[in-house]
């Protein structure tokens, strides 16, 4: 990745108009939820009940599914690739445990840069977990809240609820609301596995499509407790007279017993396409604002567009690496690890790919590279 190269691909972006430039400047919350899966989409699977009434009665909204480049583990992979805008399909490993070792450009560091924003990030357990403590400085978080800040918080099997999370957050948006946007980063953990622990936790979601196994049931239950919660955050917003955006999708899905996905699809994963295959891969996640929006619904996007997403939709003004990702994903509408899509809906491989996407393929890697490892250029 040359200067030149560089220079080539940034003329190449700066043709193309974003398309939306209002440049508001709203409090962002954006929300990891743990293991936040949508599998009432996914097969034969019915419920005593839904377990997400509240997300599915909002409006002004965009929602859809985005891929994650990891299963059942790897929270931090889906964190970098949503921060970052940068894809784990070009890099082996985990890029926080591996890669970022000097400042890195993030979503972050535009929010600071452009609107002087303070940044937090929050997880309510471990602050070394995945060398987030470190990571964190790097990529733009001025203030990391951990577990230790959760002191007689309400819990679920023993971990910070949702409810406690989200209670948290609206505590540190009323010390600094009206004095510059807020902006939080948030990886919860009430739904992280195992699903087999015995506790005081109700689980009223029962499914009736067949006898599924107990952790089912129980990380059902769950998903039905973090939509209640949600509601609660959501109605707070609501009220506030300052512009919000509130994003929220899954970090990756939880690893259940095969016999599940067997049970919903007539298959054991290992039997899965390549195709098939990315189901396992496949995430809800919705943008919601406290004012107007254009709704739509998005069938293929994947982690690494999700950000450049929300402020294409919200109205915010876009980084020149924002506006590449705009731009490549009308030609490749999601990319990850597992493969990617095109415009039309058809699946590749990244190596089976025709040429009109292995074109901007090679972009992104040499702009990606310039990203996280040309310390000098960057």
């Amino acid at each position: 990745p040359s200067a030149e190269n560089i220079e080539r691909i940034a003329a190449g972006v700066a043709e193309k108009e974003p398309a939306v430039s209002t440049d508001t400047r709203p409090n962002i919350v954006a929300i990891m939820n743990e293991s936040w899966a949508d599998f009432e989409d996914f097969g034969n699977l019915s419920l005593s009940e839904s377990v997400t009434d509240y997300i599915d009665s909002l409006d002004n909204l965009i929602f859809g599914h985005t891929y994650t480049s990891v299963f059942g583990a790897g929270t931090s992979a889906s964190e970098f690739e949503f921060l970052t805008g940068c894809t784990k399909a070009f890099l082996p490993g985990n890029p926080y445990l591996e890669y970022i070792h000097t400042k890195t450009p993030s979503l972050l560091w535009d929010m600071k840069n452009r609107q002087g924003s303070f940044v937090y990030a929050m997880h309510p357990y471990n602050a070394s977990g995945y060398n987030r403590n470190r990571v964190y400085p790097l990529i733009g978080v001025d203030s990391f809240v951990t577990k230790e800040e959760f002191v007689g918080a309400k819990k679920v099997r023993g971990l910070i609820s949702d409810e406690a999370d989200y209670d948290k957050i609206i505590d540190l948006y009323e010390q600094q609301k009206g004095d510059k946007p807020f902006v939080m980063f948030n990886v919860t953990m009430q739904n992280h596995n195992p699903y087999t622990k015995k506790s005081s936790f109700k689980e009223p979601i029962k499914v009736t499509s067949f006898q599924a196994d107990p952790e089912v049931e129980q990380y059902l239950s769950l998903i039905h407790e973090s939509d209640a919660a949600l509601q609660k955050l959501i109605a707070y917003y609501e009220k506030q007279p300052e512009q919000a955006v509130i994003v929220f999708f899954g970090d990756h899905q939880p690893h259940l017993p095969d016999s599940f996905y067997f049970q919903m699809t007539g298959k054991i994963p290992a039997g899965f396409t390549k195709e098939e295959a990315l189901k396992k891969y496949e995430v809800p996640f919705l943008i919601w604002a406290n004012y107007d929006i254009t709704e739509k619904e998005i069938d293929h996007i994947s982690l690494n567009y999700l950000s450049t997403e929300m402020a294409v939709d919200t109205g915010q003004s876009m980084s020149a690496y924002q506006c590449f990702l705009q731009a490549m994903q009308q030609e490749i509408s999601s990319l990850s690890d597992n493969g990617c899509y095109d415009a039309e809906g058809r699946y590749y491989t990244l190596e089976e790919a025709p040429e009109s996407m292995q074109q901007w393929i090679r972009e992104y890697k040499i702009l990606q590279y310039y990203m996280l490892f040309d310390g000098q250029e960057r």
